[in-house]
């Protein structure tokens, strides 16, 4: 696929103080501020994405231990006095007779919930544990304060730039915007040999990087103090991710009939933190989450600085015609920075644009109303001591109650500079040596 290509070519000409490495998320060196291909989860045989459900789940039905019911949703965990005994949860099945019943499940040695970032601070606050202003308005007889449940959700906060690219160019467009026609011969293609359009996952390049010192000059001082707080002693911890997406990952329906990919970036370890709680006891009604984006002025600077850097390269490709105006900054009549088409790419040597004060306003507005999040939560019930905010110890057991622990990224105490995919299995792996070694399950 060209448009990565490019990318990588453009970053070997501008960036010759990083270079180029074969694959920075290798399991022994994970490069930061390295251009690279960016490899994905995709079986070589049968061009099939691996998940986690094939080897984990689907291949168990011959396993007499194991039943997964469908339709459910988890209540409350159930105690007696401070130790769990089991779940109560509802089925919600609509083609049984019995819809929407209550159900007790009993466990004989432990509760083990995995849920995630917003799932398993929810159940813990509906059956108690949680902060007691939360569970004193909402009627929930406490069995443990701990004030950490829900709090510290953590995000990468993700933007999709989009650019123009000639009708020509090879996109995955039509597979996201076509019609049922268009997107069949795709499907066929994919389901014959695994080949084809359908096999990538429009993410075939990018970066981590860290600003070097004319960026650190460009992020200002606004970004200063988190630069030295956090990031200067800590050199495996990149800011940004930046890389290409082979498509139009936005909703104007504008953009669909014509050629489109993104620049896109996310910071890996923004400063602000938010939280997710129940609204109600009711398991079906919304949770009240606040996500906490660009809280801090810090991680607005990343995002100003992010969408420069990228767009600065992207008017470098020769795949570049344009920006898709409606999806991006609205600069001030007469601005450099103006948005718009073009014939083609810029010199690699051309000058980069300059930003006056009101387009960095206009920026930053544009992240404001347009930041969302890379569904990479977690945090919300942290490993960390109980009198730091902590909801469960390194044992995954929750604080103040027995038998009930947590498998899953809501224990994440922090952020992590990467797709949460690889962190979600090894807490996964961890857990079962854990529960393994605590009910004296050998061989596992």
């Amino acid at each position: 696929m060209n448009i990565p290509k490019q990318f990588l070519e453009v970053a070997a000409a501008r960036d010759k103080e990083r270079g180029l490495t074969d694959d920075a998320n290798d399991f022994s060196t994970a490069s930061i501020n390295k251009y690279s291909p960016w490899p994905r989860y995709v079986s070589l045989e049968t061009g099939h994405r691996s998940d986690a459900a094939h080897p984990y789940i689907y291949n168990q039905s011959h396993n007499k231990n194991l039943e997964i019911l469908t339709h459910c949703r988890v209540k409350r965990v159930i105690f007696e006095g401070d130790r769990a005994v089991g779940v109560e949860y509802i089925s919600h099945h609509p083609d049984t007779a019995n819809k929407d019943a209550i159900v007790q499940a009993y466990a004989s040695r432990l509760v083990v919930l995995s849920s995630g970032a917003f799932g398993s601070p929810a159940i813990l606050e509906r059956s108690g544990i949680g902060a007691p202003e939360l569970l004193e308005t909402l009627e929930i007889p406490e069995i443990v304060a701990l004030p950490g449940v829900g709090e510290n959700y953590n995000d990468h906060t993700i933007l999709f730039l989009p650019y123009r690219t000639t009708n020509d160019e090879i996109t995955l467009d039509e597979i996201n915007h076509g019609n049922d026609a268009d997107i069949k011969v795709h499907e066929d293609r994919w389901l014959r040999d695994g080949k084809g359009l359908m096999s990538l996952n429009g993410v075939e390049a990018g970066i981590k990087i860290r600003p070097n010192a004319r960026d650190l000059e460009s992020l200002g001082s606004t970004f200063a103090k988190r630069w030295q707080d956090f990031f200067a002693n800590q050199p495996d911890k990149a800011v940004v991710f930046m890389g290409p997406l082979v498509y139009y990952a936005g909703a104007n329906a504008e953009a669909i009939g014509r050629k489109h990919f993104v620049n896109g970036y996310f910071s890996l370890y923004p400063a602000s933190v938010g939280r997710s709680h129940i609204k109600s006891s009711n398991p079906f009604t919304p949770l009240d989450v606040e996500p906490g984006f660009l809280d801090k002025a810090e991680d607005v600077a990343v995002l100003r600085w992010s969408y420069k850097w990228s767009r600065e390269m992207t008017r470098r490709m020769d795949c570049y015609r344009g920006e898709f105006v409606p999806d991006h900054p609205q600069f001030p009549a007469g601005s450099q920075a103006a948005c718009g088409p073009a014939d083609g790419p810029v010199p690699i040597s051309a000058p980069d644009i300059v930003y006056t004060a009101e387009d960095d306003e206009a920026i930053d507005m544009f992240h404001r109303a347009t930041a969302s999040t890379t569904w990479h939560s977690l945090g919300t019930c942290a490993m960390k001591p109980r009198n730091q905010g902590g909801v469960v110890d390194s044992r995954l057991n929750v604080y103040g109650v027995k038998n009930l622990k947590i498998t899953d990224l809501s224990i994440a105490p922090t952020n992590v500079g990467a797709n949460t995919y690889n962190s979600a299995l090894v807490v996964g792996e961890k857990a079962a040596l854990i529960l393994a070694e605590e009910l004296g399950i050998k061989g596992v």
